[in-house]
């Protein structure tokens, strides 16, 4: 199985808090896109269609829980370090933009 994500604790979402504003990752309200001026879709109706998320795990997060539930971890891939280069994801990991893993029973 290939589970992959969103990353709690990347940069964007670190940048957003240290200013006062809510991660990009996540969406506070299920009506309307509020708590961050920096989205690109600030002040949008969120259409019923469309789901949001309501948690966003970090790296740790995921490895917990993948293991809690007795899946193997085969194979890991960080993707995304804006605003910087992305080869940047795979040395600081943790702060990758995506998280992706392999998993096995």
């Amino acid at each position: 199985m290939i589970i992959s994500t969103e990353n709690l604790a990347n940069l964007i979402n670190i940048f957003s808090l240290i200013c006062g504003y809510y991660p990009l990752s996540l969406d506070y309200s299920y009506k309307k896109r509020i708590g961050n001026p920096f989205s690109p879709q600030y002040g949008n109706q969120i259409e019923k269609r469309y789901l949001t998320h309501v948690k966003c795990p970090t790296a740790k997060t995921m490895i917990d829980i993948l293991d809690f539930y007795n899946l193997k971890i085969t194979n890991k891939y960080y993707n995304g370090f804006f605003p910087f280069p992305n080869f940047l994801s795979k040395i600081f990991n943790k702060y990758s933009y995506f998280i992706t893993y392999e998993v096995k029973k």
